[in-house]
């Protein structure tokens, strides 16, 4: 199927015959997150009344853990139990060179036949391409999502003669609905 392409050509086949549409990357997202697997670094919380551990929500980085750049075509293997994608282009590139195939999430295999483009991913990475500070998102178990916005507010503390001044880091969450 992809033995005689080249990178691009696998590109443009997975775009055409991987997608995988919203609807089902949502109910894939509430489904992982209702397992409470351990894979998907998740902020959780313990109810109180029951003592039942609940999964409220997952960070997901909008960095391609390979290239270290911002995700153009969200990527991940069929047989993935993460949320969390990669670069499409940069896995296939870097893989038609070391001929790994393996998940830089999870280590499994992943295969060009093995591979899905994540629409909701997608949309959430156009959504968001123009908010230059937005790094990561946070997806809750109805695979509705906020942005996470990590950034550092100066706080000046000098007094008259005190020329001295801290920096506090603060995170900002922004909903968008």
């Amino acid at each position: 199927m992809f033995d005689q392409l080249s990178w691009k050509e696998s590109i443009e086949k997975l775009l055409l015959e991987g997608i995988v549409s919203k609807e089902k990357s949502m109910a894939r997202i509430t489904k992982i997150l209702s397992t409470n697997t351990p894979n998907n670094r998740i902020q959780s919380e313990i109810n109180q009344d029951t003592l039942e551990l609940e999964v409220m929500e997952v960070e997901l980085p909008l960095k391609c853990p390979l290239s270290l750049t911002r995700i153009t075509i969200p990527a991940r293997g069929c047989n993935c139990e993460h949320i969390q994608c990669f670069d499409l282009q940069s896995y296939v590139m870097l893989n038609y060179k070391v001929k790994s195939w393996k998940c830089p999430i999870c280590n499994k295999n992943a295969g060009l036949k093995d591979l899905s483009v994540d629409e909701y991913i997608f949309e959430i990475l156009e959504i968001t391409t123009s908010m230059s500070d937005v790094e990561r998102v946070v997806i809750d178990l109805t695979a509705r999502w906020k942005i996470k916005i990590s950034k550092p507010n100066v706080i000046d503390l000098t007094s008259e003669g005190d020329k001295d001044c801290q920096i506090i880091h603060s995170i900002v969450n922004l909903s968008l609905e």
